[in-house]
C-alpha cells in the first residue's frame, strides 16, 4: 500500500516523503566516507622529529693516501673494502725507519743538547770558565766520526780565520760535510802553534791528527810523515786556497778537541 501511495504522489507531482530507513527513494546511493587508517594518519611534529633523529647518518669514508709500494690495482681494491692500501706491517716498518737511523750515523751524537745545558749553567762541568763559540767550520765525515769516538784528538788547521783566535775553554761547532746538516760540538782543551804542518805532525804525532786507516786486508795502518803532510797540504778552503798556500803566511795550529757527547 505504501508503494502504491508513493507512485500516485509522484504521478501528481508531489514529493514523496523521505524515508531514512529505505534506499529505494534514490537510485544512486551517496558515497560513503572512508575513514583514514590510524597507521596512515599524519605524524605529530614530536614523533617526526624523533623519527628523523633516529635515522642513521651516512658518513662518506675518506680514502687513505696511496702508497708507492703497492700497485694501483691493489690500492683500489683495498679502498673498495674500506681498508688502508698500506698493509699494517708496512706501516709499522715505515714508522720504524723514520725513528731509527742506520749506517755510520746510527749512534752518532752531536753534543748540541749538552752544549745548551753547559751554556745555561755558565761554566764547564768541571767548573772551568766557559769561553766563546766558533762556528761553523766544515769537517769531513770520516774525521767527525773519529773525533766522536775519540780516536782523533787533534784538529790541525792553518792559522787563519776562527783558528787564529781560538783559545782553551772555547767550543767549536763543526758542520759535517755531506751528512745532511749534522753537527759536532767539541771543547777546546789545548792550542799549539807551529810554523808548518810538518812541524805540527812531528810534535803532536800523525796518529793523533790522522787516525789509522783501514787497509784493504782489514789491518790498520798509520800514515807515514810525508803522506800525512801531503794530506794536509791538499785540503782546500771555501776561498779556494789550499792548506799549503795558507801555511806559507799563517803557519799551522794544533787544536786538542774533546766531543761533548
Amino acid at each position: 500500500m505504501k508503494l502504491m501511495k508513493k507512485i500516485k504522489q509522484r504521478l501528481r507531482g508531489e514529493p514523496a516523503p523521505r524515508d531514512s530507513g529505505s534506499s529505494v527513494d534514490s537510485p544512486i546511493s551517496k558515497p560513503r566516507t572512508r575513514s583514514t587508517p590510524v597507521h596512515l594518519m599524519s605524524t605529530s611534529p614530536q614523533r617526526a622529529n624523533s623519527q628523523r633523529a633516529a635515522r642513521p647518518v651516512a658518513v662518506k669514508p675518506v680514502a687513505p693516501p696511496s702508497h708507492p709500494m703497492l700497485p694501483p690495482a691493489s690500492q683500489t681494491r683495498a679502498r673498495s673494502y674500506g681498508m688502508s692500501p698500506v698493509p699494517h706491517g708496512m706501516q709499522a716498518l715505515a714508522s720504524f725507519h723514520a725513528s731509527v737511523e742506520f749506517g755510520p750515523w746510527s749512534n752518532f751524537r752531536s753534543g748540541v743538547p749538552e752544549l745548551n745545558e753547559i751554556r745555561t749553567a755558565g761554566a764547564w762541568p768541571d767548573g772551568a770558565a766557559l769561553g766563546r763559540g766558533h762556528g761553523q767550520p766544515y769537517l769531513q765525515p770520516q774525521y767527525a766520526q773519529a773525533i766522536a769516538n775519540k780516536t782523533k784528538t787533534v784538529e790541525g788547521r792553518p792559522g787563519v780565520g776562527w783558528a787564529a783566535s781560538v783559545a782553551v775553554g772555547d767550543w767549536v761547532t763543526f758542520k759535517i760535510s755531506g751528512s745532511g746538516g749534522r753537527k759536532l760540538v767539541c771543547r777546546v782543551r789545548r792550542v799549539r802553534r807551529y810554523a808548518s804542518f810538518r812541524a805540527m805532525l812531528v810534535d803532536v804525532g800523525v796518529a793523533a791528527c790522522l787516525p789509522p786507516l783501514a787497509a784493504a786486508d782489514g789491518a790498520s795502518q798509520v800514515m807515514d810523515l810525508d803522506a800525512a803532510v801531503a794530506t794536509y797540504h791538499a785540503f782546500g778552503t771555501m776561498s779556494g786556497e789550499t792548506y799549503a798556500e795558507l801555511e806559507q803566511r799563517a803557519g799551522a795550529i794544533a787544536i786538542d778537541v774533546e766531543p761533548l757527547a
